[in-house]
This record gives C-alpha cells, structure tokens and sequence, in this order.
C-alpha cells in the first residue's frame, strides 16, 4: 500500500496512479500493433541484403587482447606465367587430417568444385569458395589437426581465386580473417589485396593444435561476382626447388654412437637388412662404424614409388630403397641391438592408473633413402605425410614422428623446430 501512495502522490490522483498499474499492459498490447503492422522481410530479401561495407574484424569482443598481424615475408607475386611453376614446388610440411567449412558455393560442373578440401590440396588451380548470398561475412573454413601435429610456425595463403588474373579480379577474396585456435580467438590476420603467396608467422609457435578456424571478416570487392575465395592455406610452407635444398649426400654414413664405448665388447658387426635381406654389413669399432652405401642398390631390393591417398609422386617410374635403423650383432651372431640416429627429448611418460602406459610427444628420426631418378612426392597417406625432393641415388630424410598416434612426416628439408644438437646415433638394445 505504501507504494501505491507513493504512486498516487506523484501522479497527483488515483485515476492516474489505476492507469500507472495498467502501464505494462498497455505497453504489450501496443508492441503486439506495432508488430504486426511493421512489414517483415521476406526470406529473398534477407538473403539478398548486403552485409555493413566497413565491417572489419577489429570488433572488441573479438579483439581484445589478441594479435593484430600482418604479412611477415615479402609477398611472392603470382601471374599468369608462373603459377603453374609456384604450384608445383609449393607444399606444407604440416598436413590437415581434414577441412570443413560453414559453406560452399555448389558447382553445376562434373570436374569443377568449390569445397572446402580444396585449400588443403596443394593446386592453384581451384579454391574454396562460401556459398552464402552477399560476400560471405562471418563464413569459416576449419582445418582439423590429429593429436599429436608438429608445431606451426607459418601460415601463408594464396588469397582469393588466384588461378587467373581474371578469376582474382572477378571474385572478392578476405581483406580480414579472424583466426581462432581450438575455438578460441586468436589474431586478426590482415590481408593484401595481392595476387600472391601472403606468409604470416607465429613467434611462439602453434603447439598440439586440434583446429584453426579462419571466419571471413571483411574483403576485397570483386569486379562481377559475389563470391569470396580462398585458394590454398600452407602450415610450414615449403619451395620444394627453389628455397628447398633436396636430400641428396654423398652416401657415407659415419656414425659416432652416443655412449657407443660400451658396446664395444658386445658388438662386433653391423648390418643393414631389407626384407630381412642382409644388404650391407660391416665391423662395429671404436663406439661407432662407417658405411658406404652401394651407388647402384641391387634391383631386388627396390619398390615402385606409387601415389596412395591424397599423396603425390612426380615420376610413378622412380624405384625406391630406404632404412633408418642399423642392427647390430654380437660374436655369436646374435642380435643385440638396434642403432639410428634420432632424439627422444620431446617424448614423456604418459600413465594409466598409476602404470606407465606410453610415451607421448615427438620423437626426430634421419632415414637414408635411396632412388633410381629425381622425384617428388608431397601429400599424404593415412598416418604419412610426404614433402620429398629426392634426388637419383641417396638422400637424406627428416622425419617426425608423433607418439603414440605413430603419425610421421617426411621432408628433405630440416623441420624449422629440428633439434640440431639432440639428433645423435643412439642405440636401443634388443
């Protein structure tokens, strides 16, 4: 009652304090009028309506404490001319398990698409375009990582549909994305409005990602269409022939085996084996053993290199041998050990209900691979990435290998995280 007098007094009398107690419903019934008598849009309307033109990812819910990037690297230009040649020596040295996007522009081609896929496909030939109407404002394409991925230190894009300059004209391409790592946000990253590979890095690096997802923020207009375009997206992009050195060496091994002293009662003979075929095999002295691998490999032991899943071999010609463990014999024959050169610094213990289970994190591994003509192999195949410049006769070949998924990943040029000074011969006994 109180607060009715109050009411009252205010108002000045009590016909005006009855229409103060029904204000809240006069209220909803004129927003019910307004409502209905406020035209909607139709669903052709909606979808046709152009996004605000100064959108930009700067928004702060998004921005704050993020970073603002930009191009880290010169741009590497694009023209009609050379992209067939940046095609064929571009690749990542981190491969996406798969990519997933909000949409894609549907195609009435049988051999022409606009999926997702194709930014992690390494051609410059398609590219992924969103398929809503208008530019795609807050579309997102998604890369999905296993568990145990190497660390990203650079991401470089091929922004917009770069495979003509007609098609990079005519088509918008991102001016701005926002990046979130693991559905987090992340960076802004700010893009040219330039024909090229745009290289961006990240100090520190990306480490034990599951996803990156990049939503489209503001762009660059194109001159006839509506439809915003992303050719390739590279993780630790890579010239396989121009800034790629390739993995050929001379084919002597020498081998000063960490705390190999030890060994030196126990072994007395290398040997290298292929198909539980002794090729090579040698005296093991001094903590250590030197091998001269053969110019020309017995026939036998070689295998065809063949394209399997989304991985890729220049010359389906080229014959292949490689090994990156040597055993080791004692007097008796017997074997005792296993020696290769690697390092185990990034793996740890992992336990189960108190039980060591396993390990789990990287382990680095050099593996010597052989060929009968100059090759290229990039892709990937199930657990097996591949970005080999391998050169006739023998290579030498960095691998990573993620525990205890067992994913690994060839490259003739060393990981930008290689742990130089750790990769050591060591040995594991039998």
């Amino acid at each position: 009652m109180e607060k009715g007098r109050t009411l009252i007094k205010l108002l000045g009398n009590p016909n005006r304090a009855i229409m103060w107690r029904r204000f809240p419903t006069c209220i909803m019934f004129l927003g019910i009028i307004v409502l209905s008598c406020t035209p909607k849009k139709t669903q052709e309307e909606k979808a046709t309506a152009k996004p605000p033109e100064n959108i930009t990812a700067s928004e702060a819910v998004f921005t704050q404490g993020i970073q603002d990037m930009r191009p880290s690297k010169e741009i590497m230009e694009f023209t009609d001319s050379n992209i067939a040649e940046y095609e064929a020596i571009l690749t990542s040295s981190v491969k996406a398990e798969r990519v997933t996007a909000s949409s894609f522009l549907e195609s009435n081609s049988r051999t022409l698409t606009y999926v997702p896929e194709n930014v992690n496909d390494l051609s410059l030939q398609n590219a992924w375009v969103e398929g809503v109407e208008g530019v795609g404002i807050g579309e997102y394409i998604v890369f999905h990582f296993s568990m145990y991925t190497p660390e990203i230190r650079t991401i470089a894009f091929a922004n917009g549909y770069v495979k003509s300059d007609k098609t990079y004209r005519e088509n918008p391409r991102p001016k701005q994305l926002k990046m979130y790592v693991d559905d987090s946000s992340y960076a802004v990253l700010n893009l040219a409005d330039r024909r090229g590979l745009q290289v961006f890095t990240f100090d520190p690096p990306l480490e034990k990602i599951g996803t990156l997802q990049f939503e489209i923020a503001e762009v660059y207009k194109g001159d006839l269409y509506e439809d915003t375009s992303i050719s390739e997206i590279y993780f630790n992009e890579v010239l396989s022939a121009v800034s790629r050195s390739s993995g050929a060496f001379d084919g002597v091994i020498r081998a000063q085996v960490e705390n190999g002293i030890e060994l030196n009662s126990l072994i007395s003979e290398f040997r290298v084996s292929y198909y539980d075929v002794i090729t090579l095999s040698g005296t093991y002295a001094n903590g250590g053993f030197t091998i001269n691998l053969p110019q020309t490999p017995d026939a036998k032991f070689l295998s065809e290199m063949t394209s399997y899943g989304n991985s890729v071999v220049s010359n389906t010609s080229a014959n292949q041998l490689w090994f990156s463990s040597i055993d080791g014999y004692d007097r008796n024959g017997a074997h005792i050990a296993a020696f290769s050169q690697h390092d185990d610094s990034m793996l740890i213990p992992t336990y189960y209900e108190g039980k060591l289970a396993d390990m789990e994190g990287y382990r680095s591994i050099v593996c010597f691979w052989y060929v009968d003509r100059d090759v290229i192999m990039d892709g990937r195949y199930e657990a097996q990435g591949y970005d080999l410049n391998l050169k006739k006769g023998w290579n030498i070949v960095y691998a990573v290998e993620a525990l205890p998924s067992g994913n690994r990943n060839y490259t003739t040029t060393k990981p930008y995280d290689w742990p130089e000074s750790k990769v050591k011969w060591q040995f594991e006994r039998r």
